[in-house]
């Protein structure tokens, strides 16, 4: 193994199934975390992880990074299959943010808020306030009115007789159109 590719894994713990995801990100666990979700086909984003070992160096244990493939934990099925990269902030298994596209100094900022109002929070003076991602809510909005708008087994087979009906019913006009046409041209 390469020297920077052992640097990459203490520095972002993999989580490959939700097993790993809840044993990592349950409530409880201590300092932030931040995940970089991403899709099987496309990889971690690799640009960022000198801007991870930066802060990381600069806050310790404050901070913790993570990978996790979307397609393989349930809670991140509506992040997968995207290009972009996207980072999912977590404290105390809570999400409290979500910074999309590799810009580093946004993550930056982003990371050290974060780390400013977890400290605050586990001194007292701040209540954890849960992050709503609307963006990921109104695309599983739209995938459930989708849903909600494809006939039904039951619709389909009626749907399908009537089509049915509908050509006999068409066919026989066909035909009475050419018997009638046929008696003209005699």
């Amino acid at each position: 193994m390469k020297k920077g590719q052992a640097a990459k894994k203490e520095l972002q713990v993999e989580l490959k199934n939700q097993v790993e995801w809840d044993d990592v990100l349950s409530p409880g666990k201590q300092g932030l975390y931040v995940v970089d979700v991403y899709a099987a086909w496309c990889g971690p984003c690799k640009a960022i992880v000198n801007t991870f070992q930066k802060l990381k160096n600069e806050h310790g244990e404050k901070i913790n990074f993570a990978l996790a493939v979307g397609e393989n934990i349930n809670c991140l099925e509506l992040y997968s299959g995207k290009s972009r990269p996207t980072f999912l902030f977590y404290g105390d298994g809570v999400l409290i943010n979500v910074v999309r596209g590799c810009n580093g100094p946004l993550l930056i900022r982003s990371i050290e808020e974060a780390i400013k109002k977890e400290q605050e929070i586990e001194a007292g003076t701040r209540e954890r306030e849960a992050f709503t991602d609307k963006e990921v809510m109104q695309k599983d909005d739209e995938v459930e009115e989708a849903k909600e708008e494809e006939p039904k087994e039951e619709e389909n087979e009626e749907i399908e007789e009537h089509t049915s009906e509908l050509q006999s019913h068409s066919d026989l006009v066909c035909r009475l159109l050419l018997e009638k046409k046929k008696k003209k041209n005699t």
